[in-house]
């Protein structure tokens, strides 16, 4: 199934399998940028700002990018399942286990976004 291509015959089910799955690249792509931004601002941070609780931050934020990076990794290698599913309970587990990954995502990019607002306006000072 090709996953970027929506058909007039796909069911709603199969519409909503192919947009979790695009969700999901997406939060991927954006991790994975998170974890190489990390490297260079705990650079910025070191050389430009001297302020060890922010390096500190910055640097547990890469860990933590990364881990949360491995965890949707495993997450999509795990929903391939969800094309098995014959039954409205199979179908709720995976929609509930991807809501959850959504409100992490939300989350993980909301602390990363202020974390980054807060080096920059320690390096404008």
């Amino acid at each position: 199934m090709e996953l970027s291509t929506f058909y007039v015959n796909d069911t709603e089910e199969q519409v909503l399998q192919k947009r979790s799955f695009l969700e999901l690249k997406g939060w991927i792509s954006t991790l994975n940028y998170c974890v190489e931004e990390s490297s260079m601002l705990l650079k910025i941070a070191k050389n430009n700002v001297k302020d060890r609780a922010l390096s500190d931050l910055l640097l547990e934020m890469k860990k933590g990018s990364a881990t949360f990076l491995g965890e949707l990794i495993n997450y999509r290698n795990s929903i391939d399942n969800l094309k098995e599913c014959t039954d409205l309970s199979c179908d709720l587990f995976y929609l509930n286990r991807h809501e959850t990954m959504r409100e992490k995502m939300t989350k993980h990019i909301a602390v990363y976004r202020n974390l980054k607002n807060n080096l920059y306006a320690s390096i404008l000072k």
